[in-house]
């Protein structure tokens, strides 16, 4: 069942070694750096695709554009990882296409 998720993610790439851990931290739109705006995310997903709808996000901010996103977050019940992030957003009023990122 997806749970909801802050604006903004701070995703941190999960590791079965005891190397320490790369984390990337997002307070790009200035979210809460609480653990309720936090969810692993795999590199590929943080720095290639939720990059690319944060970017989107970005230019319509910067053009004064009123933002508005969803993320529900769905989790495997077993490890209680994130596995599907369903994410919607609008820019100014105008609804845009979901995206489904498969974590």
């Amino acid at each position: 069942m997806p749970t909801p998720t802050g604006f903004h993610m701070t995703p941190t790439r999960w590791q079965t070694t005891r190397r320490p851990c790369r984390a990337h931290g997002g307070d790009r739109f200035g979210g809460s750096p609480e653990l309720d705006n936090i969810a692993a995310q795999l590199q590929d997903v943080n720095l290639s695709k939720y990059k690319k709808l944060e970017n989107i996000w970005a230019k319509a901010l910067e053009n004064g554009e009123k933002v508005s996103v969803d993320v529900r977050t769905t989790t495997d019940p077993a490890t209680g990882r994130p596995v599907k992030f369903e994410i919607d957003y609008s820019i100014d009023g105008v609804k845009q296409p979901q995206s489904i990122l498969y974590n």
